[in-house]
């Protein structure tokens, strides 16, 4: 074959799902993947995955599930964690590359878990510390919650985006699609996966 020529593989069950080039140098080299099989890859490639800081009362809850779904039906995967477990953070440090974006969900009960120094607080210090500012958004969820309610850690996220979206969110089925539109908004802009503030600095 000439070099940089294209061809399909055959498999036993007929045309195979890859594409390769070739060249005498180099041999084969994968160049394309049909749709149809992308669900054998692992799971964070080809994926919108959006990491979702957020600790609701009850009577949010419902309503913020209704938030989620309209966020999933946009075409993101939600990356969350349920319960404090001990090596969440951990598990967040091998995975935060993969994340397209990252959302705060201000409330008061998550400005409690924050002043209790437990496992929220330290989930943001350590996503503020390690993804780039442009992708990630804090959006208040209840009037009163505000970037100076985060105390210490409102000045280290005071470049991050800021939404107030309490009344909105207050509102009916209009009001969660406005957020979710402002979050789509933000989010749409940042296809790429994560990459660490330290090594975005030092490409500057």
């Amino acid at each position: 074959m000439k070099e940089g020529r294209a061809c399909a593989v055959k498999w036993d069950d007929g045309d195979g799902p890859y594409k390769y080039g070739t060249s005498n140098a180099t041999g084969y080299q994968l160049a394309a993947i049909s749709p149809q099989h992308e669900p054998s890859l692992p799971k964070q490639w080809g994926k919108r995955i959006m990491r979702v800081v957020s600790t609701m009362s009850e009577r949010m809850q419902e309503k913020f599930a209704r938030l989620q779904q309209m966020l999933t039906s946009a075409g993101y995967e939600l990356d969350y964690k349920q319960g404090r477990a001990s090596n969440a953070l951990v598990e967040l440090g091998t995975t935060h590359k993969h994340i397209c974006f990252c959302v705060i969900f201000l409330t008061h009960e998550l400005l409690k878990e924050v002043r209790s120094g437990g496992f929220v607080r330290s989930e943001i210090e350590f996503l503020q510390q390690h993804l780039a500012e442009p992708r990630m958004m804090i959006v208040s969820l209840e009037p009163g919650c505000s970037l100076a309610s985060l105390g210490g850690l409102a000045h280290p996220l005071g470049r991050i985006s800021f939404v107030d979206c309490s009344q909105s969110f207050g509102r009916g089925t209009e009001g969660l699609n406005d957020v979710a539109a402002a979050i789509r908004q933000r989010a749409d802009q940042q296809e790429a996966p994560m990459t660490a503030r330290s090594r975005t600095s030092s490409g500057r």
